[in-house]
Order: structure tokens, then C-alpha cells, then sequence
């Protein structure tokens, strides 16, 4: 799959990774449909790529905030990426998270990129090839809360910053699973 012909939805796209990824992806030519709750510094690189990038305002909780998505990535048509790099952290151990920061927790780091990734199926089935990226991956999360219940450590330590996961979707529908290092370089990798 060659960049240039690759059409993009990217969530967690107004900062963080997302926001790199973004700008990396216009630069060497996909067509980009960022996706986040605010439009914050996407403004500049909209500036800098009006061809290129697109903007989707969406909280990816609701359901309603999904189907945005799909409907402006049909509109877009070829959509063969899905970038799932929306997500919070909380520094903090299971004892210290109350009920409403563990269910926003798991809303946007596991549950808002499963329910996306399920939704966009039929827009990436209907292409040739197809990739979804979940940094981290939605794995990653439900064995971080295992880890947590078990050990009572940190909730969300570095390990969210280390190795995404890259789950590839062929035509045949079958997931292969495959560890590739980190590539770009943000604050919050640097901090670590």
C-alpha cells in the first residue's frame, strides 16, 4: 500500500501522535480525515495542507460521534487506513482512580476504537487492502487493567508509549498481528 494512495482516518488527531502522524501523512501525500473532540493545533496544519486534510469533530464515546466519522469518511471514498491514536492516560494507581476516571478510561482507550474499528469494517472491506492501527492497541489496555487489578500498580505507566500494535485487515478478513517499534518522536516519548 503506497502513501499516495492511501485515504486516512486518524482520531486523537489534535495533539500527541495523532497530530504527528497527521502531518506526517500529508506530507508524503495520503489524504488525511483527522478526527478529534477540539480542533486545537490541526488549524496550522489544515493551513498548510487545505488538499490533503480534512477535519472531523467527533467524540468517539457516542455513537453518534462515530457515525460522523463513517459518514464523512464515506463522503472522502477509498478508505483504506484507520488510525485509532485517541486516548487518555492517568498516571495513577487502580486505588486512586475513581469510577468516573476508570470508565473514561476504558470508554476512550478500549471501547471508542472497538466500536470505530467495527463501524469502518464495510469502508475497509470494500478495498483491496486495508490497515487499522490502534496505538496503543485495545489488547494493550485490557491487559494493562488485568495487570492492575492483580498487582494494584500504575494504571497507565510507560509501557502505553513503547510498542503499538498493527492489526492488519486483508480482503479475506483474516487479523495477523505484528510489533513494530515506535517511529516518531513526541514529548510524551521523550518524558520517559
Amino acid at each position: 500500500m503506497r502513501l499516495l494512495e492511501s485515504v486516512v482516518v486518524i482520531t486523537g488527531a489534535s495533539g500527541g501522535i495523532g497530530l504527528e502522524l497527521a502531518e506526517q501523512l500529508c506530507a508524503a501525500g495520503a489524504q488525511v480525515l483527522a478526527v478529534s473532540r477540539h480542533m486545537g493545533k490541526l488549524a496550522g496544519l489544515m493551513n498548510r495542507y487545505p488538499d490533503r486534510l480534512r477535519w472531523q469533530e467527533a467524540d468517539l464515546r457516542s455513537q453518534l460521534g462515530r457515525e460522523q466519522v463513517v459518514s464523512r469518511a464515506r463522503e472522502m471514498g477509498n478508505v483504506n487506513v484507520l488510525i485509532n491514536a485517541a486516548g487518555v492516560n492517568r498516571f495513577a494507581l487502580l486505588d486512586q482512580l475513581d469510577e468516573h476516571a476508570l470508565d473514561e478510561l476504558l470508554d476512550i482507550n478500549l471501547k471508542a476504537p472497538l466500536q470505530l474499528t467495527r463501524a469502518c469494517l464495510p469502508l475497509l472491506c470494500a478495498q483491496p487492502k486495508a490497515l487499522v492501527h490502534s496505538h496503543p492497541s485495545p489488547g494493550h489496555w485490557i491487559r494493562q487493567a488485568l495487570s492492575t487489578c492483580v498487582t494494584c500498580s500504575s494504571a497507565g505507566h510507560r509501557s502505553s508509549t513503547s510498542y503499538p500494535r498493527i492489526n492488519v485487515l486483508t480482503p479475506s478478513r483474516s487479523w495477523r498481528v505484528t510489533r513494530r517499534p515506535s517511529f516518531i518522536s513526541t514529548p510524551v516519548h521523550q518524558s520517559h
